[in-house]
């Protein structure tokens, strides 16, 4: 995150932050506006500017509003990592590598982001018709971090 106010001798309060979005997934531009938009609740509004593939602007109107972002507001976004946390969230198939899993585990936590949790079917993914060859896993959930909470 980085924060730029246009030029110093602007009378109004426009800031902005520039955001890279660590994915490797198609960020769907209005979804992420929405969400950003309802959990930070900015007094004068955001405007969100799609730079490139994952790059945003967002433009806000009150030293309030950029001060709680750069302040630690919420971020979150849906985990769509296609990576497992536990073994647990697996049936079936090859056996997801322990490391891999302790690995996307501490990049969660280095990032401060929580499961946020599900409600409904434990897998959400599932490949074949049989038994014997069907896999599936708990790939589709939400993370965020605790200010999100």
């Amino acid at each position: 995150m980085m924060t730029w106010k246009p030029t110093d001798d602007d009378d109004d309060d426009e800031k902005w932050i520039a955001g890279y979005f660590l994915t490797a997934s198609v960020i769907n531009f209005q979804a992420m506006q929405n969400i950003m938009a309802n959990i930070w609740h900015p007094l004068k509004g955001v405007v969100i500017s799609n730079l490139r593939e994952k790059l945003f602007f967002f433009k806000f109107y009150h030293e309030l509003d950029i001060g709680r972002v750069e302040n630690g507001a919420p971020w979150t976004f849906n985990k769509i990592f296609n990576e497992i946390l536990y073994s647990l969230e697996k049936n079936g198939g090859i056996p997801r590598e322990s490391g891999r899993m302790e690995s996307f585990r501490d990049a969660l936590d280095e990032c401060q982001l929580n499961d946020l949790g599900y409600v409904g079917s434990w897998f959400t993914w599932d490949r074949g018709n049989f038994e014997a060859n069907n896999v599936r896993e708990r790939l589709d959930c939400g993370v965020a971090n605790l200010d999100w909470w």
